[in-house]
């Protein structure tokens, strides 16, 4: 059982067959309860919460050091930044381009000089 400070307790637990499995104990709480649409700050607090802790588990940042979560985080979210960059410039660009591709073997000129 390994503590950690702002995750709580974790419980590695081998399953028959199907693996290891990472559970984790927020207190006695459970945060998959949220069925009511209510917006109050409690719940949004406890659904990013929720997003969060399920975002660890996916990528196994759960189990790294702090140092190491760090560099992934660092790492991952340098690479979204680039992607969403490189989708800014370029996707328009495309877009524009294919347009006066199928514009001319449609058969659609533009009124508007370039």
């Amino acid at each position: 059982m390994r503590k950690s400070s702002n995750l709580g307790y974790f419980f590695f637990l081998a399953g028959e067959g199907y693996g290891s499995h990472l559970l984790q104990y927020f207190q006695g709480q459970t945060y998959c309860n949220l069925k009511e649409p209510t917006m109050d700050l409690r719940r949004v607090k406890e659904y990013f919460s929720w997003l969060y802790y399920q975002y660890q588990i996916i990528s196994c940042c759960a189990v790294l050091e702090p140092w190491e979560r760090s560099m992934f985080n660092t790492i991952l979210l340098t690479i979204i930044a680039m992607v969403v960059y490189t989708a800014y410039v370029f996707i328009p660009i495309h877009i524009r381009l294919a347009w006066e591709f199928f514009s001319k073997i449609c058969g659609y000129h533009s009124t508007i000089s370039n």
